[in-house]
């Protein structure tokens, strides 16, 4: 399986490239009044206005470091009731993708969280496989309300990169 490899603090994660319809540099964000901190804000790609959210914040319970190596994963997310968004990912020491060579380890599950999938073993290290679609899955209604009624206001343009 071809993954995208990154951490949230000492853990690594992977996304499989299957879910995965770019990865971007940072862009600068409008900012969304009443979003939990995990969400960053919005920008527009493609036409589209897309949210941002901040898997640092959402796993790890701290904002995402903004460094060269911190990217944006553009995946669609699947909301609570049944419908996707295009969102993006906010992670950290996003450095590669590769075929992923592991082995799956059996045992008890690492809690219920519905995109946290599998742990696996890669060498000496542990890798577990995130769901991307389902990251917001287990959000409130009110988040979904939040990305129901999204458009576009006059004069905002296709994204603009903060990072070199």
């Amino acid at each position: 399986m071809l993954v995208v490899i990154f951490r949230v603090s000492d853990a690594r994660y992977a996304i499989p490239c299957e879910r995965i319809i770019e990865v971007i540099p940072l862009v600068v964000l409008r900012a969304e009044p009443r979003a939990p901190a995990w969400v960053l804000g919005s920008f527009v790609y493609r036409g589209a206005l897309t949210p941002v959210l901040d898997l640092c914040q959402l796993m790890g319970g701290y904002p995402c470091p903004k460094r060269l190596s911190s990217r944006v994963i553009l995946t669609d997310c699947t909301l609570p009731d049944g419908s996707s968004i295009r969102a993006g990912l906010l992670a950290e020491h996003v450095t590669e993708a590769r075929r992923l060579n592991a082995t799956p380890l059996s045992g008890a599950s690492l809690g219920s969280t519905p995109y946290l999938g599998p742990v696996v073993q890669e060498g000496g290290n542990l890798l577990q496989i995130v769901h991307a679609d389902r990251v917001l899955l287990g959000s409130e209604a009110a988040l979904a309300e939040l990305f129901s009624h999204r458009s576009l206001t006059a004069g905002e343009t296709d994204r603009t990169a903060t990072q070199p």
